[in-house]
Order: structure tokens, then sequence, then C-alpha cells
């Protein structure tokens, strides 16, 4: 600096560059959040059906024939643990999500009611042939369209059956799935209905029982 200038302060328009600066330096960094914690936020409006990271259960319309969507049905009863089918059967509620959101690939239902005579001898068959369809991936459930908690531990008892022994909450079940003697298929990717069969004599070739666990090992044998 030359002799005899004194050095000034900064001129107006300087004063107000730095006194701007100053303020946004004490702002807080791009690390820091301003905002009350994410628990505080309520998200429970949201709709889980338009989150398209959530996998919701296919839409309707819901039937029970061929080529149908069944509808996300509820059950009771006794429900095998997949990773070991060994262990006893636990009571629980069970839904077709959450078949859906298991391992297996196809489900079979077999429906039955526990006064019928026909329904007690597919029960014994499907105890035999329940392992097969097991071992093959698939899942298998003894629907007792006239059941409840007592009834459904008789039934597993007297048919010794190591086989998902359920009953619908749904009234409008057999309506629409079909009543005692008819079988169905489902594929659990999609929770359409790829097979349906009726009678449970030898009649139509085979027991309603291997019938379908025929076609359950058939199906899960083709799932690369």
């Amino acid at each position: 600096m030359s002799a005899g200038v004194q050095a000034r302060g900064p001129t107006y328009p300087q004063a107000i560059v730095l006194s701007i600066l100053a303020a946004v330096l004490a702002l807080p960094g791009c690390g820091a959040d301003s905002r009350a914690p994410a628990a505080d936020y309520d998200l429970s409006s949201n709709d889980p059906s338009l989150d398209p990271l959530v996998d919701a259960y296919p839409p309707g319309p819901y039937g029970g024939a061929l080529g149908d969507v069944i509808r996300d049905y509820t059950f009771e009863g006794y429900v095998t643990e997949p990773s070991d089918r060994t262990a006893p059967l636990a009571f629980a509620t069970l839904t077709m999500n959450d078949l859906r959101l298991g391992t297996a690939p196809f489900a079979l239902l077999v429906m039955a009611e526990t006064w019928c005579a026909n329904s007690r001898i597919t029960a014994d068959e499907l105890g035999l042939e329940a392992e097969r369809g097991a071992a093959a991936g698939g899942e298998i459930l003894e629907v007792l369209l006239d059941g409840d908690r007592d009834l459904a531990q008789r039934w597993i008892r007297d048919h010794e059956l190591g086989v998902t022994t359920v009953y619908p909450l749904d009234p409008s079940f057999e309506e629409t799935m079909g009543g005692l003697e008819w079988a169905v298929i489902i594929n659990l990717k999609t929770q359409l209905i790829v097979w349906r069969d009726f009678g449970s004599t030898v009649a139509e070739g085979a027991p309603l029982a291997v019938r379908g666990v025929d076609e359950l090992v058939h199906r899960c044998a083709r799932v690369e």
C-alpha cells in the first residue's frame, strides 16, 4: 500500500455482499437435516396398492372357474411347517396371500365335508399321497367346508393326515370354489386357478387325491 493512503472499510455494496455471505455460511450444511425425524411423519394414509415397491395381491375380478384369480381367502386350522414336514401341525390362521408369499409354486386344494363317506376315502388317500406332493415342492390343503377347530383336529387324527387341514372363514368360499369332491390347483405366482377336477371314485380313472397330486407334481416339475 502506498504511503499516505489509508486503508478503507468495505464500500456500501461490498458490505451488503459480505452480510449475505455471512448469513449463508450460518445455515446448516448439506449433511444436516433440520426436519423432524422420519418417525414423526404420518404415513398411515398411504395406499400400499399404489406403491410400486409393495408386492400386492393380484387384483380381481375374482372367481372359481378355470383361469380365474382366486380371492385372498382366510382359513383357520392346522398348518404344516414347510421347513420341517415331520413337525406336528400347529393351529394357525392362513390366507391365500400367505401361500403366495411362500416358496411353493403351486397349491392343491381338496374340498371335503366330515359327514361324507367319499371325503373320508379321499382323506385316507391324500394322507398316502401327501409326501409325494411335498417332495415335489408343492403345497397341499385339505379344506373342510363344514369344519371347525375340533372337527379339523379329529379329521387329522382319524385319517393320519400330515397335510395342512383348514376350514374357510368366508361363507362364500364353497359357492365360488366348489363343494365336496372338488379339487383345484392354484398357481401361487399369479393366483390363477390352473386345474379343476371333480369326483372321488376310481370311475374317473384314479382317486381324486391321486389325480390331484399327480397334477401337482407334474406342474411343480416344470417350474424353472
